[in-house]
């Protein structure tokens, strides 16, 4: 063997002889222990109990567990709950009424004391958040709790609605006077116009309980209808003449709109009243054409101005072809692109959208589908 062979082998093949030995050693050291316990693995259930549990709360049942997750349920200090977000977590109108609905359902089946308490606890942390406007009691989402995308204070019809025929059941279960008079005050804000602060909106149809301040005015079907419902079961449990009336109301303008949301198409119904929809505009020259005024009017409800540019999908605005100048919107493109936010409660009369239109010469300007 060389002296440069025996260098190779020292140098070279000797640490990594070595290192395998060391591996081999340790795998074979670890053969006979017992093998580390697997690592806990947090559930949607154990999410949920840990949550409850630290808000000194009863366990909500474990199969609400996945709707708990989708929702991102937390607690406040005060014990509400809330949504968790990246910037912690925020109350929401809302999801105190179903902790209220689940505690009263538990409190039903097994007429544990405990259960009840908690729905009174619930009940009575949600009241202590809510707002006194006048003769109502109002729960106010505000926009710095980004729940969704308003950017003004509102108050929802849905949510109140939710409020409202639970404090009266708590009432007549437990003969408590602050949740009876607690859910006066609350219909109050349902047979109040939005625009005095309450939820009861007036359309060319008739009135509506609004879900949410939306422009277009929405309409959302599932959450009118659950609206309709608890104000129901409210007139039932109070025998309240003025509930059956905004019943009634609202069952008449239902009547009207419903076959509006069909769409035998898809043997299925629409969502919403409103959606948006991509319009082009075709011109046959583009020499010193401008476009000034741009507006979609919803005939019997309301006029929108469209903006110069794309905010996104539910406001109506030029999406590409133009560029905004001092003096209204140069088309640079012989096809102009807008997004507009259209509305069914004007049926059968059309939506319409308006502009003025300059030019340097003459042309045709006529509308296309937009294709996507």
């Amino acid at each position: 063997m060389t002296a440069a062979t025996t260098n190779f082998l020292r140098t070279r093949l000797l640490p990594t002889i070595s290192l395998a030995a060391a591996l081999l050693f340790a795998n074979l050291s670890h053969a006979n222990q017992d093998p580390p316990p697997p690592v806990e693995r947090s559930t949607p259930e154990a999410r949920l109990l840990r949550a409850t549990e630290a808000a000194g709360l009863p366990p909500i049942p474990s199969n609400r567990a996945d709707v708990s997750e989708y929702y991102q349920l937390d607690f406040l200090p005060d014990g509400y709950p809330g949504r968790r977000t990246d910037e912690g977590t925020v109350p929401h109108p809302i999801y105190g009424s179903y902790l209220i609905a689940e505690y009263l359902s538990a409190y039903r089946r097994s007429g544990s004391k405990e259960m009840l308490d908690a729905a009174c606890r619930m009940a009575d942390v949600a009241l202590s958040r809510m707002d006194r406007v006048g003769e109502m009691t109002v729960f106010t989402y505000r926009p710095e709790w980004k729940l969704d995308s308003t950017t003004q204070p509102y108050v929802s019809g849905l949510t109140q609605s939710h409020y409202l025929h639970q404090l009266a059941e708590l009432h007549d279960i437990t003969g408590i006077a602050r949740y009876s008079e607690a859910a006066q005050s609350i219909f109050k804000s349902l047979t109040t116009s939005v625009e005095s602060g309450g939820v009861l909106a007036k359309t060319s149809r008739g009135v509506v309980i609004e879900e949410s301040p939306h422009s277009p005015r929405d309409i959302v079907l599932n959450g009118w209808l659950t609206a309709i419902r608890n104000i129901r079961r409210y007139e039932a449990r109070t025998g309240s003449k003025a509930a059956q009336d905004l019943v009634n109301a609202n069952l008449k303008t239902l009547s009207r709109l419903l076959p509006l949301y069909d769409v035998p198409a898809l043997a299925n119904t629409r969502y919403r009243i409103r959606g948006f929809a991509y319009v082009r505009l075709r011109f046959e020259s583009t020499d010193g054409v401008i476009l000034q005024d741009a507006s979609l009017d919803i005939p019997g409800e309301s006029t929108h101005p469209v903006r110069p540019d794309y905010l996104d999908r539910w406001h109506s605005g030029f999406m590409r072809g133009v560029e905004p100048i001092a003096d209204g919107l140069q088309v640079i493109a012989p096809q102009v692109q807008l997004n507009l936010v259209l509305s069914l409660l004007s049926a059968p009369e059309p939506n319409r959208l308006s502009m003025r239109i300059s030019a340097l010469s003459a042309g045709r300007c006529r509308p296309g589908r937009y294709r996507f």
